[in-house]
């Protein structure tokens, strides 16, 4: 046999391997992509303690300390939910000192709050905790809607050891929703002012509350790649990137909010906003195969954990943890 032709053998078998091995590596990408979406990039759903004994926990919000807190060193805030229904969609307290294990402190009263005409057209929603260092007391705040009066309320109750509540205040109101609504309030307290952010037909609008004085909303220009919407979100300021950030839930059709995923975001001024960018999407069929709701961000020890709410195909909602040095590789927590 000619050398030349041995030579082009041997060239021939090297690209025929090349070609075997790219084709395998290729489909075993796609395969590890398929089970690593399913059984290891969500997160599992984490056990609440509800008060309704069925672990359907819905739009949290958690924040850390460096150290206990009144024998705690995590507090979420969030609301019962069940099956999507928002006459038992009330705020109640959890703590934890590993991030994975949640229970309510002892002698508190979940939920802090039912509206004693709770039904379709009454009903509380969207949690939102927040730490006052001036006052060492929690806050949380709530919406409360009446559509019988076309009303929306964002009520808040103080404590000083997490477990015994003031009776409920009014924070803000809206005597005409179809004007003016709150969703999804996002709150930072600095210094004797209440930093807000919230949803409003489609758009972020930021205020700010000193005393009784709240200033004009500012619409924020946050413009998704893909032209889709914000709907409900959490905001807050990362002190060692000395960045604002977000986390939403965003849609493409207000009449359709089914699917959706949870978008990343940040700012150095709160004016400009970067274009989100997709960080969580929902599985193909465990807890969270249906959709995903609102998100919590905490940062601590150069990580992110992002507790986000979930459901699944038969409306079943929960609260997964997914965690990262970096919001564009989140792992599952747990």
């Amino acid at each position: 046999m000619k050398k030349s032709n041995i030579i082009d053998r041997i060239k021939n078998s090297y690209i025929l391997m090349f070609l075997i091995f790219s084709i395998v590596l290729i489909t075993s990408s796609v395969i590890f992509r398929n089970i690593k979406y399913d059984n290891i990039v969500n997160s599992n759903k984490i056990t609440m303690n509800t008060t309704l004994n069925n672990n359907q926990g819905y739009h949290p919000k958690v924040i850390s300390f460096e150290k206990e807190w009144n024998g705690y060193k995590y507090w979420m805030s969030f609301t019962t939910y069940p099956k999507k229904d928002e006459t038992k969609e009330n705020p109640v307290v959890n703590v934890s000192n590993d991030i994975k294990t949640w229970e309510e402190p002892e002698g508190i009263k979940n939920p802090l709050d039912i509206p004693e005409n709770a039904d379709e057209e009454h009903y509380n929603s969207d949690t939102h905790l927040v730490y006052n260092e001036d006052l060492d007391q929690l806050e949380i705040f709530w919406r409360y809607v009446d559509d019988e009066k076309g009303e929306v309320t964002i009520f808040t109750k103080t404590s000083t050891d997490g477990r015994n509540w003031t009776p409920k205040t009014v924070f803000l109101k809206s005597s005409v929703r179809k004007k003016l609504d709150y969703v999804s309030p996002a709150i930072i307290y600095e210094k004797g002012k209440y930093k807000i952010w919230y949803v409003d037909k489609k758009n972020v609008y930021y205020i700010e509350k000193s005393g009784d004085t709240v200033t004009k909303p500012r619409l924020l220009e946050i413009k998704y790649a893909n032209g889709y919407r914000t709907w409900h979100i959490d905001v807050i300021y990362n002190n060692d990137k000395k960045i604002y950030e977000l986390v939403a839930c965003a849609y493409e059709n207000i009449n359709y909010r089914e699917k959706m995923s949870v978008y990343y975001s940040y700012s150095s001024d709160n004016i400009k906003w970067e274009t989100p960018i997709e960080i969580i999407t929902p599985s193909t069929k465990n807890w969270d195969a249906g959709g995903l709701y609102r998100s919590s961000i905490l940062y601590e020890n150069e990580k992110y954990y992002i507790f986000y709410s979930g459901y699944d195909i038969n409306d079943n909602v929960g609260i997964g943890i997914m965690y990262g040095e970096d919001m564009k590789r989140l792992r599952a927590f747990i």
